[in-house]
């Protein structure tokens, strides 16, 4: 993953944005490894980051014929309503194609919200705060 910590504000972007912001966010998700694609969530999601970071995962994953998803939010603040209602239609969607999704927390703020995300859907899925685990539970999830 470049870095896009500099380029990157703890704001909210849009459709509307600069070209350079717009790649440094889709820069945020990345092949970590075969078969584990990861998205580093930006400080304050938006309607339009979430799709655009979860087309990118789909697009990546793609090349894959099992993957594994991991959210690293650890630096991400909570979303509004709106946000964490397309978070909610975006994951519906794409979570098909996908085995496991490991979400990177940095503690239990999110856990109401991954609730919310992944009720009704047939993913398995972890929460950790622990990289490792995190690392673990993708892998694990493709043996």
């Amino acid at each position: 993953m470049e870095n896009t910590q500099s380029i990157i504000q703890p704001q909210q972007y849009h459709a509307d944005n600069d070209e350079a912001i717009i790649e440094a966010i889709k820069n945020r998700v990345f092949v970590y490894e075969p078969g584990i694609i990861y998205i580093k969530e930006i400080p304050v999601p938006s309607p339009f980051t979430v799709n655009l970071v979860c087309d990118q995962a789909l697009e990546l994953g793609k090349q894959f014929d099992k993957w594994s998803l991991i959210v690293d939010i650890t630096e991400t603040k909570r979303p509004d309503a709106k946000t964490r209602r397309v978070i909610f239609e975006k994951f519906t969607n794409i979570s098909k194609g996908i085995s496991h999704i490991a979400y990177y927390t940095n503690g239990i703020l999110f856990n109401t919200i991954i609730r919310f995300v992944m009720y009704g859907l047939e993913n398995s899925y972890s929460v950790n705060h622990d990289f490792n685990k995190v690392i673990k539970s993708a892998k694990t999830a493709l043996v």
